[in-house]
């Protein structure tokens, strides 16, 4: 991976300027959709700006890419899993961090058909960990956290919660972009402990969502900057037609 220390938290643009993505998918390694091209698209196009870009993802069934660069068991809400990260190149310098957990991305398919696999909150909230936690141990010089879509929604829940003194990514700034917002990440408030989230985030001004917990609105609610795919998406997820239930 690109060395992630440097000196300090450094103007966006700037050649020391460290921004670490975190989603589902990202191409080549794994697509279902658009999320992945921009995926693999935005990071060369960041780096060939200046940035020191690297975007996390799982490292799915069939995913051979990546040299393993290290190794350590990971913990959420009392389950734990030995988490390998594995280093791949991107074009322009940009570089993807592949998160292996078998027991967790090792399946058919990626989520799981519509119904979605049942700890679906588990594999992409500990994806997020997963992620934070190398960052923690890597991240010196950190400019951003942009986060993608409801899978990675959290990230910016733990950094305002978990990690909100850590000596590293504490106040680490936080951007989330929306891609599809049908898609929000609704499951039953009984996953709070298990991802070690407060009952107190069960709120109408944090986590709750008609009733259940929205991984979509923590990423909305915690993060610094809001942005979508382009202009015309955002005017129209404001609208009753495309806005999915959401406040505008």
């Amino acid at each position: 991976m690109a060395n992630p220390r440097g000196a300090g938290r450094e103007a966006p643009g700037s050649e020391a300027g460290r921004v670490f993505m975190i989603g589902s998918e990202a191409a080549p390694f794994s697509k279902t959709g658009g999320l992945a091209d921009v995926l693999g698209a935005l990071p060369p196009a960041l780096a060939r700006l200046g940035w020191n870009v690297t975007v996390a993802v799982p490292r799915y069934r069939g995913v051979r890419a990546g040299t393993l660069v290290e190794r350590f068991p990971v913990s959420l809400g009392g389950y734990t899993s030995e988490v390998g990260f594995f280093d791949a190149p991107l074009a322009d310098g940009a570089h993807a961090l592949l998160i292996d957990s078998p027991e967790l991305y090792d399946r058919e398919t990626l989520y799981g058909g519509d119904a979605g696999y049942p700890d679906n909150p588990r594999r992409f909230a500990m994806l997020v960990r997963a992620a934070l936690e190398f960052l923690a141990r890597h991240g010196e010089g950190l400019s951003v956290v942009h986060a993608h879509d409801w899978h990675a929604g959290l990230a910016s829940v733990y950094l305002k919660t978990l990690y909100a003194a850590h000596p590293v990514l504490g106040g680490a700034p936080t951007v989330f972009t929306i891609h599809n917002l049908a898609y929000q990440g609704l499951f039953e408030p009984a996953w709070l402990p298990r991802l070690d989230l407060s009952r107190d985030l069960f709120t109408a001004q944090g986590l709750e969502y008609w009733g259940r917990i929205s991984f979509l609105k923590g990423g909305i609610v915690d993060s610094d900057i809001i942005t979508t795919v382009s202009r015309k998406y955002a005017s129209e997820i404001q609208t009753p037609e495309f806005g999915f239930g959401s406040p505008s």
